[in-house]
This record gives C-alpha cells, sequence and structure tokens, in this order.
C-alpha cells in the first residue's frame, strides 16, 4: 500500500521557480509551448517525489501514471532572463482519474499559462486503469465527480487532413516508462505546423487527448486540418492506423499582425 504525504493541507500545493533561458525559446524570442510544458512536468515530478506518489514509489507497486488529456490556456510567453513561478495543485480524484492543474505566472499579475491535466494510474504489468480509491487509504484529496463533470475537451479528428509530416520515434524521445514522452507528442504537433504561421500567430487554447503509448522505432503520421482560427490535429500509428493522439489548437493573430 503507497503511503501518501498528506500531513498538511498545503501537501496538495507546490511550487518552483525556473529562469528562461536560452534553450526554452522559439524562433520568435519568447518561450515555446512545448518548454513551458517541460517545465509543468518537471515541478509536477518533484511534488509527487514529495508526496510519497514518486516513481520509486509507484514502480514498487507496479504502478504508473499516464497522462489521458490536458486543457491548456496561454497568455503572453515569458522572454529571455524572465524568472517563472510554476505552481502545481492537486484539486481532486475520481475512482479512475487523478487531476492535477497547473499556473505559470511571474510571480505577480501576469499568467503565462493555466492547464489542467488528467491522469490515469495503470498497471504496469496490463496496462490496465487501476481505481485509485484501492490504490491507497490516503487518497482523501477533495473528491472530484466523473469525468463528465468535468470541463473535458472534445475533439473533431481532422476532416480532408491536406497536411501530413512523418516521424520516427527516436531513443531520445522516450521517458523513465520506455514510451514516449507525452512532452513529445505536443512537440511533433507542433513541428508539423509552418514556421510561418507560428511566428505570425499566437497561442491561446490547446487541447490534447493521449490514446496510446508509443516505443522507439514506431513511424507516426502527424496530420492537420485547419479551420479559421482552429486547428485539428491527429497522431496516426502508420502500421496499422491506430491514432495514437487528438488534439485542437485555437490561435489569434500575433501582434506584429495586429498592427
Amino acid at each position: 500500500m503507497i503511503v501518501i504525504n498528506t500531513e498538511k493541507k498545503s501537501a496538495l500545493n507546490w511550487a518552483e521557480e525556473y529562469e528562461i533561458n536560452f534553450r526554452h525559446l522559439a524562433p520568435d524570442g519568447k518561450a515555446s509551448l512545448v518548454e513551458l510544458i517541460e517545465l509543468t512536468q518537471e515541478t509536477a515530478w518533484k511534488h509527487a517525489d514529495n508526496m510519497g506518489l514518486g516513481y520509486s514509489e509507484l514502480m514498487e507497486e507496479n504502478l504508473m501514471f499516464a497522462l489521458a488529456w490536458e486543457s491548456i490556456s496561454m497568455g503572453d510567453r515569458p522572454d529571455y532572463g524572465d524568472t517563472v513561478e510554476v505552481v502545481t495543485k492537486l484539486p481532486g480524484t475520481s475512482r479512475l482519474y487523478f487531476y492535477r492543474d497547473f499556473l505559470i505566472t511571474d510571480g505577480a499579475a501576469n499568467t503565462y499559462l493555466r492547464a489542467r491535466t488528467t491522469w490515469t494510474c495503470l498497471d504496469t504489468n496490463s496496462r490496465r486503469p487501476q481505481r485509485l480509491d484501492r490504490m491507497s487509504s490516503q487518497l482523501d484529496f477533495p473528491y472530484l465527480e466523473e469525468p463528465g463533470e468535468v470541463d473535458k475537451p472534445e475533439f473533431s479528428p481532422p476532416e480532408n487532413a491536406n497536411h501530413r509530416y512523418s516521424t520516427t520515434v527516436r531513443p531520445s524521445d522516450l521517458d523513465v516508462n520506455s514510451h514516449a514522452n507525452n512532452v513529445q507528442y505536443i512537440r511533433w504537433i507542433m513541428d508539423s505546423i509552418p514556421l510561418d504561421f507560428l511566428v505570425h500567430r499566437e497561442l491561446d487554447d490547446f487541447d490534447v487527448k493521449y490514446r496510446a503509448e508509443l516505443s522507439a522505432g514506431d513511424e507516426l503520421l502527424v496530420e492537420r486540418s485547419e479551420l479559421d482560427s482552429r486547428i485539428s490535429h491527429r497522431i496516426v500509428r502508420e502500421n496499422g492506423g491506430e491514432v495514437v493522439a487528438l488534439a485542437e489548437s485555437y490561435w489569434e493573430p500575433g501582434k506584429e499582425t495586429r498592427k
């Protein structure tokens, strides 16, 4: 049985500070979405370790957490040298889902990113979801209703997807569980969008649903179809045509375009 550190109410919240450096920057000189998501994952890892829900504790019970979906809202992105505060909190659980929220700010009033993520706990051998209320008697977080009661994003597969980007899962794409990290899915989606579009548009909202694990050597098609300010995305495993992820991104004109 996993022992969870919830002695203090503050155990459900965690914050870390990071400085934006050169490797975080996109071509427009601001921190990229992918790098900001990387910071949220680093913060979540540290929080889980502190709570007793870290990688080592889970592996001892043959358990792992897998991201099911996330919904991201963007503000202005930080610049080189800016210090950002990444706050994560656990608003609740349901029988099968573990919710984690993120907020990235400048430590004051300026919000760069906010996100809600939903996770399932899987048996590492069977890959079957586990009941969270049976995993530990200490999962007494504020209870959320089943996902239908949560503001869960809807996804429309690309219709007549006329843009395709091919890629292969590399060993460097894998995480500690030996499957492609969820951040890599977002990287593939962003890489499928033309640079000219990225430079002249600002991402407003981004929703993604993860449907299958990926291993090194898997060959992928990243498809998209555009409709005004919305782009529908789909990642497909070429061998067999399995859809491994769906996403929707919403964009607005960049500051230079609006002038």
